[in-house]
């Protein structure tokens, strides 16, 4: 786990209560990693730091991790709008750490067209089992603040 106060606890905390179906390939229940990410846009004008992050990739000695992401942009706040919503994605992240396909979990227009072009532009990192490059899931939070 990665974060910095005073997120990282109540995202964990937060996390702990969710539940999932099992992953399933052909009617089977298979083992599956999944990333989650959450994010807190900043919510202030002007910018005081800049939209992209980058993130340490994970060690090279790590053999199994899920796909994780190594640069994110922050979405743009939309005009004319005052809410503070979470928009809620599942994605899926090939063996080149490439999104083959999202979906929304939680819709909450317009934030959610923002988080859509905004993830367009991250760079992940695929997941990992046994050493080797595998497809993973993640789920991305991205709690909007009102400037």
């Amino acid at each position: 786990m990665h974060g910095t106060a005073p997120f990282l606890g109540p995202v964990v905390d937060a996390v702990r209560t969710w539940t999932f179906s099992p992953p399933q390939t052909d009617g089977q229940v298979v083992e599956e990693r999944m990333g989650i990410v959450v994010q807190f846009p900043q919510s202030f004008r002007p910018k005081l730091t800049v939209r992209e992050r980058k993130y340490d990739p994970p060690s090279k000695d790590s053999i199994d991790h899920a796909a994780l992401p190594i640069s994110t942009i922050e979405p743009d706040y939309p005009l004319k709008t005052v809410a503070e919503p979470s928009v809620v994605l599942y994605n899926l992240i090939d063996q080149q750490g490439e999104v083959t396909s999202t979906q929304v979990l939680r819709d909450v227009e317009p934030f959610t067209s923002a988080i859509l072009a905004a993830i367009q532009k991250w760079q992940f990192v695929p997941g990992k089992e046994a050493g080797a490059n595998t497809d993973s899931a993640m789920v991305v939070v991205v709690t909007f603040r009102h400037p």
